[in-house]
């Protein structure tokens, strides 16, 4: 169709996991040396944090013969876990990678938002980024000028604007980086999860500007894992598992298709984890173990309405870490958070972790509603930046039972996700 502003057809992305060049002299001649008689590389093992061999030149196939097509004007929701291809793809339009087969056809200017801080110049200021982003979609200084002043006040960092961008924190950075890209009018625009950094009234002004761009015919391709903003926003959604596109169509019905799949490992509220789980690991940190415990002091998934949970994090810390914030949340299971528990909040914790391996305990009733949750896991700095992000790392399920067995719930006549435990007085008016 005449309309169609992206065609991707039969495009595939592969990696190769292992070490290319090892850094040396005397290592890229053994490596030549094991290669020319047929013995395995040295240097291109990948090891695990425990020292244990895991890859030797495997190859990956990111992205496996995708075909899809965007109209102008159409909001595309990208879903899919950890690893599906979502990022690789759309590293590809925005041309940062290659594909290792297939096309992808564009019609229009595009900006992309695929990670905090990506195209701007850390030594720039905040104004002076503002005109070279613009400069790159090809608009001429003047026209950038009469733009100015409402992308600083979208962006709400005025005070901020003349200072060089590496002072600038990871929320800072989204908020200069969505309004340049909102006001500066690009054709498409390519979103990759970088509005989970914001503030919660930030990212409404930022979801209310989006759905307005695409009012004005601009198409909008929105990865989230948060499925509540992509069923309240996108026009269309698609799913991406294991390098290929699993559904495509009404975000509702996607979305409903993508909750039934089975995503989680666990074993009686047990979770064992081996090697860094996501591109936002930094490699500063390893949460190891993670485990669900009852108030019978033994690990489980399945818990009593309004019982204790005990959330036990193992973490193998690489080096000293200052200002470290250790979260714990808990959300439904099209991704909105609905608990929200960090160690910035215990009086006697400074934010200081020592080189070595550590034991995160987080106590929590379970005032959830009956019904199946997820847990979230983060560890970052008071900067902004995340060290480990764990998402629906863990699915637990609360009974209708509740921890008094005398008790006598309805819960088949109460909808919602919280059991609210406010403090409730009734007495006679005046």
């Amino acid at each position: 169709m005449k309309n169609h502003v992206i065609q991707i057809e039969s495009l595939s992305k592969k990696y190769r996991l292992g070490i290319i060049s090892t850094g040396t002299l005397v290592r890229d001649i053994a490596s030549m040396y094991s290669r020319y008689f047929g013995k395995e590389d040295p240097n291109s093992v990948i090891m695990d944090f425990n020292g244990t061999k895991q890859l030797s030149n495997r190859e990956v196939w990111a992205l496996k013969d995708i075909n899809l097509n965007v109209q102008q004007g159409e909001i595309l929701g990208i879903i899919g876990k950890n690893g599906a291809g979502k990022s690789t793809l759309l590293k590809i339009l925005s041309r940062i990678t290659s594909p290792t087969k297939g096309i992808a056809k564009i019609r229009g200017r595009l900006a992309s938002l695929l990670e905090v801080g990506t195209g701007f110049h850390p030594e720039l200021t905040g104004i002076e980024n503002i005109f070279l982003n613009g400069a790159i979609l090809g608009m001429s200084r003047e026209e950038i000028r009469n733009k100015l002043d409402k992308i600083i006040d979208f962006s709400e960092i005025e005070e901020y604007i003349n200072t060089p961008v590496k002072r600038y924190s990871s929320g800072m950075k989204v908020r200069l980086a969505f309004s340049v890209a909102a006001y500066l009018e690009p054709e498409i625009l390519l979103i990759d999860e970088v509005l989970a950094v914001g503030d919660a009234s930030f990212q409404d002004k930022c979801l209310n500007k989006m759905n307005s761009i695409s009012k004005t015919g601009r198409t909008i391709l929105f990865v989230s894992h948060q499925l509540n903003w992509v069923n309240e926003l996108c026009t269309r959604c698609i799913s991406i598992e294991n390098g290929e596109i699993s559904n495509d169509g009404d975000p509702k019905i996607v979305i409903e298709n993508y909750l039934k799949m089975d995503h989680h490992k666990y074993t009686k509220g047990t979770l064992s984890l081996s090697g860094a789980q996501n591109e936002y690991n930094t490699g500063s940190l390893k949460i190891s173990k993670i485990e669900l415990i009852g108030e019978n002091g033994k690990p489980k998934n399945e818990f009593y309405f309004e019982e204790y949970i005990t959330v036990k994090l193992l973490i193998d810390v690489k080096s000293r870490l200052r200002n470290c914030n250790i979260s714990v949340m808990i959300g439904d299971l099209r991704g909105k958070i609905i608990l929200f528990s960090h160690s910035g909040s215990i009086g006697s914790f400074k934010g200081k972790i020592t080189k070595g391996k550590h034991e995160s305990l987080t106590r929590l009733k379970s005032n959830m509603l009956p019904g199946v949750f997820s847990l979230y896991i983060g560890v970052g700095l008071e900067s902004g930046q995340s060290l480990e992000w764990l998402e629906r790392i863990f699915d637990f399920k609360i009974l209708k039972i509740g921890r008094n067995p005398d008790s006598n719930y309805h819960f088949d006549t109460v909808h919602g996700y919280v059991n609210d435990n406010s403090i409730w007085e009734i007495k006679k008016a005046n």
